[in-house]
């Protein structure tokens, strides 16, 4: 039986009817998401519980997939593809019932030098009751936002508060008491609540402390919602208390306390609920979770996305902003201004759309199984990329030709592409590179050639070396070379345009394959 997958070309969504935002969690990973697909990716399917496609590289990621179980449930993973620097991955788990649906949906984007992750459940045309029915035990319970998370936050990687997030509780000493009230328990722009959990006063056989409820239990049942902090000890309670300053501010003789963001050890809040140790061996762990409550930011979904975009143009091109007490003139300028980027945008759009499609050809035969990633041209060109994603930008035709390409000299493309990173880096710190590209590429070990001649950039050979991109057009004429000979297994061009910059200041490459056709080549 064929695996139940579709890969189709991304499109817009539906019109859905208005849906009321039910979960709604914000998080980061350190790093680009070049660097995270595969632990995503891993996260997604134990999450939903079949085997999605082997999508291994972004040139993949790019595709939209849809998964039907027999239940008529749906996943959809589609990513919104606007560079490999501006990136939306978008996986939606959407549960029908009669007319109403709950639909729980992930997304990854690049935000600065980090991966914002953004996790939410949405419901609509459905009861309160009915949507809690609906992810309780059965194939349902995949559509759970909070076990989602719980995938996610499984090797500590995804960050809320620069803290990662744990279904394990992190252990509190006497030494670190203080600086942990005052970097974590009372920063002002902690999002989540706190959770201390102290000790009994009793020790285990082994000189252990011994706590009403497990804390690892109970920052397992808390993933998401709080960070559990357990005190590794009956005295160390008395070192929390002095740095909380007061009983009456701490947790103490097995009792837990649950901070809420704007906690500060100078005020008395009532607002930071104690739960007794009476009441947590009655009520269990129940007495907590229904006190800390479910993560519904005050963060509009569609505007997160704007607001990622907006920060990292902004911060990468200088764009200024525009004042609502402007003068009207200027306004009426700028109204002009945004139109005329609007109109370029949707030609963009649809050159992207062609590109993408061009790109889904050379998917469509791609073998289940997927190659090693030191193996292929495609994979050196997504890590290196990588690895240089503040400097480097790489094309949608530039992908697809590194997963066309049979090139066997794997390791010299990962030497003259790091060589590519390198010296575009140092030109951007240094403003130059104090000699001429050619020389640097040649104490480097690496051929290169700038340009090419002008019949090769005339006539029917130039449409090859023009790439669109962001709003740009560039002619990737300059171009590393690797191997003499013309057999694509043994012959290896690198096409790019180092003269001028994209948007974000980054050398664009156009092409990562075979040699081009040239007059002296056809």
């Amino acid at each position: 039986m064929a695996d139940p997958y579709l890969i189709t070309l991304p499109r817009a969504d539906d019109t859905r009817r208005q849906a009321s935002v039910e979960y709604h969690l914000v998080a980061e990973m350190a790093g680009p998401p070049a660097l995270h697909v595969e632990r995503l990716l891993a996260a997604v399917r134990e999450w939903a519980g079949w085997r999605l496609p082997p999508l291994r590289h972004l040139v993949d990621v790019h595709a939209r997939v849809v998964v039907r179980t027999p239940a008529g449930q749906w996943c959809f993973v589609e990513p919104l593809w606007r560079d490999d620097a501006l990136l939306l991955w978008d996986v939606t788990w959407r549960v029908r019932v009669g007319d109403g649906s709950w639909c729980t949906r992930l997304r990854v984007m690049p935000f600065g030098h980090a991966t914002r992750i953004s996790v939410r459940s949405e419901m609509a045309g459905l009861s309160a009751e009915q949507g809690a029915s609906l992810i309780v035990g059965g194939e349902g319970a995949c559509a759970s936002p909070e076990s989602l998370v719980t995938a996610l936050a499984s090797d500590g990687a995804l960050l809320v508060d620069h803290v990662p997030i744990r279904a394990q509780a992190r252990t509190l000493t006497g030494e670190h008491a203080a600086s942990f009230v005052s970097d974590e328990l009372a920063d002002p722009l902690r999002r989540l609540p706190v959770v201390v959990l102290s000790a009994l006063r009793t020790l285990t056989s082994a000189g252990g402390a011994v706590y009403v409820i497990p804390p690892d239990s109970l920052a397992a049942a808390l993933v998401g919602r709080a960070h559990v902090i357990a005190l590794a000890s009956h005295a160390v309670s008395y070192a929390f208390t002095d740095a909380v300053n007061g009983r009456e501010r701490s947790a103490y003789l097995g009792a837990a306390r649950i901070y809420q963001p704007g906690f500060a050890p100078t005020t008395h809040d009532p607002g930071h609920a104690l739960i007794s140790e009476m009441r947590l061996r009655t009520e269990g762990i129940g007495a907590i979770r229904h006190l800390v409550p479910v993560p519904l930011w005050p963060i509009e979904p569609d505007s997160l996305e704007l607001a990622a975009l907006r920060d990292e143009r902004t911060s990468q091109t200088g764009a200024r902003v525009v004042s609502d007490g402007a003068d009207p003139s200027s306004s009426a300028a700028r109204i002009a201004e945004l139109s005329s980027t609007l109109a370029a945008l949707q030609v963009e759009r649809a050159t992207m759309q062609q590109e993408l499609a061009e790109l889904r050809e050379a998917l469509d035969d791609t073998d289940d199984e997927v190659a090693e990633a030191s193996d292929t041209p495609l994979s050196v060109l997504v890590e290196v990329q990588a690895a240089y994603h503040d400097v480097l930008a790489v094309h949608p035709l530039a992908l697809r030709s590194a997963s066309e390409s049979p090139f066997e000299g794997v390791e010299s493309l990962r030497k003259a592409l790091t060589a590519l990173g390198d010296l575009a880096r140092a030109a951007r710190t240094n403003g130059g590179l104090g000699q001429d590209l050619r020389t640097s590429f040649g104490v480097r070990g690496v051929d290169f050639m700038p340009h090419l001649t002008e019949a090769a950039l005339s006539g029917r050979f130039r449409r090859q070396f023009v790439r669109r991109w962001n709003g740009q057009t560039h002619v990737c004429a300059d171009h590393l070379r690797l191997g003499n000979s013309y057999d694509p297994r043994y012959c290896l061009r690198v096409y790019f345009d180092w003269s001028a910059r994209d948007a974000l200041g980054r050398v664009l490459i156009g092409h990562c394959g075979r040699h081009l056709d040239i007059p002296s080549t056809t």
